[in-house]
């Protein structure tokens, strides 16, 4: 690593589990956020991941290309619960993925009145 911006620490930044147990109470509604919705909010993303990928351009001599793909969960109160990311090890290797997980962890969603949601997504470095 060549200096530059220093690494993002995501620790605080739970792990995304598809799998979990979804328990659905009784006075829980049946809504859910549309795909619609969930990209109009992943839009607002945009500024943050290209943040992202400046800041790990300028730790590394040459940064390449690759896909990001991420997975994360959304309460029924907008909160992220967990964020999941992988890249290939060329954008691991300059900090990538810990910036992203962070990015979507800090955005709120629209809450809605049913279960937890889950959702994935990406973008290209180009």
């Amino acid at each position: 690593i060549s200096g530059g911006t220093p690494w993002d620490d995501d620790s605080k930044v739970p792990r995304f589990d598809p799998d979990a147990d979804q328990v659905i109470g009784a006075s829980e509604g049946s809504e859910r956020l549309s795909d619609a919705s969930i990209d109009k909010e992943l839009a607002e993303l945009d500024d943050d991941f290209q943040t992202c990928v400046r800041e790990a351009n300028d730790r590394v001599a040459e940064l390449g290309t690759g896909k990001v793909s991420y997975s994360f969960g959304i309460a029924p109160s907008g909160k992220v619960t967990g964020v999941n990311a992988s890249a290939p090890q060329n954008l691991e290797d300059a900090g990538l993925i810990p910036c992203v997980r962070k990015a979507v962890f800090a955005h709120r969603f629209p809450s809605y009145d049913g279960p937890p949601t889950k959702a994935s997504s990406s973008f290209s470095v180009r």
